[in-house]
């Protein structure tokens, strides 16, 4: 007779009986695998009794291999969506560094243009400022020489009319007129002759007729008084007032365009650029204190 498992022969009734129901399983039910305990290799003839067995003995390790394995797969979808946000991120600031090159390259120009003319309207407001300076400066000056005089500025008597016999011409003090031979005479050596410089270019540009006969003189150096002979008749200049008046701003102005503006000053050196902002500051306080001033044009208009 053969086993109905596992098909073996065998000689009598009994031998099968006792070869399928031995107890503990054993023979031909270790080929059963599928009633198999895969965690401590019990065999069992009934798959009923590997369940009851696993449930019974096994209970602990069977949840925590199902936990396991919920883990395991929580964590592996965990790491794929910690892949996919790193990938997106990348993507983003690949999009973020693309925008600020394309918005940098678009509006950088512009914002250089803003500066520059932002430096320009500072510098303008600068000269409007010291102008300003300037003019409050020359009205209060006028305002205490008019005070000291009376009124009497424009008197003069017959011995100082002398000076200008057979002198063919008036001094021509006019915005415009002065405007003209600075911007077509004033030169960079007068502007580093500094007060004496300025004097020389009034000389020879402003003081004298086509002759070149002086139309301005010094009458009292000691005073610092000078004659000039106008359309209205000869008349005083204490310490060249009127002169620098006229004479101040276009000059000022014509220093700062041509000279020493900050555009040219790049391209010369250190020790120049001190130079000429120091004659530039003594030109500009001969408004504030004329004492050098007249001093060089005394010299420059005695007769």
């Amino acid at each position: 007779m053969n086993c109905c498992y596992c098909n073996k022969k065998l000689n009598t009734t009994r031998s099968v009986r006792e070869h399928e129901r031995a107890k503990p399983p054993k023979y031909c039910l270790k080929v059963r695998a599928t009633n198999k305990c895969e965690h401590c290799d019990y065999i069992f003839k009934y798959g009923e009794n590997k369940d009851d067995h696993l449930n019974k003995n096994h209970g602990v390790i069977l949840r925590q291999i199902c936990y396991t394995r919920i883990a395991n797969e929580f964590e592996e979808k965990h790491k794929n969506l910690l892949i996919e946000h790193n990938k997106l991120l990348d993507i983003r600031k690949k999009e973020m560094n693309s925008l600020t090159i394309s918005l940098r390259s678009e509006y950088e120009p512009q914002l250089t243009d803003l500066e520059l003319q932002l430096s320009v309207k500072n510098e303008t407001i600068r000269v409007l400022e010291e102008q300003l300076q300037f003019e409050r400066e020359r009205t209060s000056s006028q305002f205490k020489l008019i005070s000291e005089q009376k009124g009497n500025i424009n008197i003069t008597n017959n011995n100082t009319i002398n000076c200008f016999d057979g002198v063919e011409g008036f001094l021509n003090l006019t915005p415009e007129f002065i405007k003209t031979q600075v911007d077509a005479n004033f030169t960079m050596k007068h502007l580093l002759g500094g007060e004496k410089g300025v004097a020389l270019f009034c000389k020879d540009n402003l003081l004298t007729n086509d002759e070149k006969n002086l139309l301005y003189v010094a009458c009292d150096v000691a005073r610092k008084k000078f004659k000039m002979k106008t359309v209205e008749g000869v008349k005083d200049d204490y310490k060249a007032y009127n002169l620098i008046n006229s004479i101040h701003p276009p000059i000022m102005n014509k220093i700062h365009t041509d000279f020493c503006h900050p555009d040219k000053m790049d391209y010369i050196g250190e020790d120049e650029q001190t130079r000429r902002y120091d004659k530039m500051a003594e030109c500009r306080k001969i408004t504030k204190d004329s004492g050098k001033f007249c001093n060089y044009l005394s010299e420059l208009t005695t007769t």
